[in-house]
């Protein structure tokens, strides 16, 4: 009898083992298609799924990585027709509604979906050592688009991830800052964003690193994080008077204050909206590809922009970082060119290490920063296009006149500045510079100290300049520029042209031109007149300008200068006492 009991309980137990809901068999592909999706932004994509928000709305989980180029997103899903036929329904229709940088994750919302489309995953703690499967659209070198795939493994540990910077040299921000679950799941390019589940089906963690040195050891962010963020998701508002005002304090005092070479170290996501960011890196694609002509042109238009023209951007840093970076890919470009391969990615790498440096520039350029944190009060705000949750808001900033129009888009429930019109065309070009015509008359002077000329045997160079600026009565503009140089040769040597002891340099040129939002633009009025040994003995001389313009800020004047076939270069004047 007991006997007969006991047979009859082992074949209940085998029966709930394998048949019933004691132990789930292992979730399918055809299970997860529901919650799943491919996420595409413009040449990026990764994997997502579908996870229940503070509302109504649909939101897919993803890594902030995927879509941090600030594109537009489109979430794509597969619909199963038959075992070898599906079809892809894609939602274009999306917004960013929330991202974590240090966690590296980001929420899509899903517009004008009914709820009743997505199968949620839910969430669930995750256990050491038990088994997950991990999901994701892998790249194939076999076919042109591989669909859902999933790779079984096991959550071998807990881990705390450190936050990396990795449009900046991979630096590391934070140490063991972020939750995640080291996994043996042989996850690959294209399953970062994607699940990785439990044999219950409930997601545990989301796909973000995989460790190319190490076998079967990659990372999963903790589903925690993942809750976490959707629980601060608010309601698209608009922006108070003094949300903005708290935004233009904290980029005064945390970001514009900063010395050049630390204005790499700050992500562009940190104040900027997401949406600059395909702006931004056309515009450092432009700003890198003037040559000749077209980057005197370009310079001098660009001095439109109030503060000094891109300063970080022209910076020996920034510089360095690009040169660096075009020669480690050069070779690359060639061998890939050889097979007749494109290389534009290649390319926009380079233009990626120019966002920082051009996005400080730019947004120094919209506050008109001048090196001096101000209270900034905001008088009137506008919507713009509800759409974006775009605002405008006028500005007034203690100590000047004028009154600024600034645009911010309000993402994760805080304003975040736009520096852009929509084009290439930065938003300050056209703000009002709050200096007169008479702040630029009299006589303004600079000098260079003997100092060694670089890149040329041991010779030494001193350079006085003057600036002479005046009002006509037709409110023209007429400007005199003196440069007086003298060159000095090695101690104890001579120079076997000219003097011999020293060589002198005198170059004087005349301009004409008109004042412009509190710039001046000048042109040659006439040849110029030039006197001295030194050019005649081969000396590295001034050059004839074919274009200036006169910038203002505080105690300084800016001249710009460019001979017609390079970017403008920058002189600093002090006035002269009267």
């Amino acid at each position: 009898m007991n006997r007969t009991r006991s047979t009859g309980l082992s074949a209940l137990i085998v029966a709930q083992l394998f048949l019933g809901s004691g132990c789930p068999r292992p979730m399918t592909n055809t299970d997860m298609r529901r919650s799943v999706v491919r996420v595409v932004a413009g040449s990026s994509s990764g994997t997502g799924f579908f996870m229940t928000g503070p509302d109504g709305n649909v939101y897919v989980i993803t890594a902030f990585h995927v879509i941090d180029c600030g594109c537009k997103v489109t979430v794509e899903r597969e619909i199963e027709v038959s075992q070898n036929q599906q079809y892809v329904e894609a939602y274009p229709d999306t917004e960013v509604a929330a991202f974590d940088l240090d966690a590296d994750l980001a929420a899509i919302r899903l517009k004008n979906v009914p709820n009743n489309l997505a199968r949620p995953l839910t969430p669930a703690e995750p256990q050491r050592d038990t088994d997950v499967l991990s999901y994701g659209f892998p790249a194939s070198s076999l076919v042109k688009r591989l669909g859902l795939t999933r790779k079984e493994g096991q959550l071998s540990n807990f881990i705390m991830l450190p936050v990396k910077d990795y449009r900046f040299d991979e630096r590391i921000i934070k140490e063991n800052a972020t939750k995640a679950l080291m996994l043996t799941s042989a996850i690959e390019q294209g399953f970062s964003g994607g699940p990785s589940v439990d044999r219950q089906g409930h997601v545990v963690g989301v796909n973000v690193l995989k460790d190319n040195e190490h076998h079967a050891q990659n990372a999963a962010i903790d589903i925690a994080l993942v809750t976490r963020m959707l629980a601060q998701i608010r309601p698209p508002s608009a922006p108070t008077t003094q949300e903005l005002e708290a935004a233009l304090a904290e980029i005064q005092e945390n970001y514009l204050s900063l010395p050049v070479a630390n204005r790499f170290k700050v992500r562009e996501a940190e104040y900027l909206s997401l949406g600059e960011l395909p702006l931004l890196r056309g515009f450092a694609s432009v700003l890198q590809s003037l040559d000749g002509e077209s980057s005197a042109v370009v310079g001098i238009q660009l001095t439109h922009l109030p503060g000094p023209l891109l300063e970080t951007y022209r910076s020996k840093d920034t510089q360095s970082a690009i040169a660096a970076c075009e020669k480690k890919t050069e070779a690359a470009k060639h061998f890939l060119g050889e097979m007749g391969i494109q290389t534009g990615s290649l390319d926009a790498a380079c233009s990626d290490v120019a966002i920082r440096p051009v996005a400080y520039d730019l947004m120094a350029s919209t506050l008109q920063w001048d090196g001096t944190v101000r209270t900034r009060t905001v008088t009137k705000i506008e919507e713009v296009d509800p759409e974006i949750h775009l605002y405008r808001a006028n500005v007034r900033t203690a100590g000047w006149a004028n009154i600024a129009t600034l645009y911010f888009a309000m993402e994760q429930g805080r304003p975040r500045l736009r520096l852009f019109n929509g084009s290439l065309r930065p938003n300050a070009m056209e703000s009002q510079q709050p200096v007169s015509p008479q702040e630029y008359q009299g006589v303004w002077v600079r000098n260079d100290l003997r100092m060694p000329i670089p890149g040329t045997i041991p010779l030494e160079r001193e350079i006085t300049e003057v600036l002479t600026i005046s009002i006509r009565e037709d409110q023209s503009i007429a400007m005199r520029h003196q440069v007086g140089m003298s060159f000095f040769p090695p101690p104890g040597k001579r120079f076997r042209c000219g003097s011999g002891a020293v060589l002198g340099d005198s170059f004087v040129q005349q301009f004409t031109g008109d004042f412009d939002n509190g710039m001046i633009f000048a042109d040659p009025m006439r040849t110029a007149s030039r006197s001295g040994d030194a050019a005649e003995c081969m000396m590295p001389v001034y050059s004839v300008d074919k274009r200036v313009s006169v910038k203002r800020i505080g105690n300084r004047l800016l001249m710009y200068r460019t001979d017609g076939s390079h970017f403008p270069e920058v002189a600093e004047f002090t006035k002269q006492d009267a």
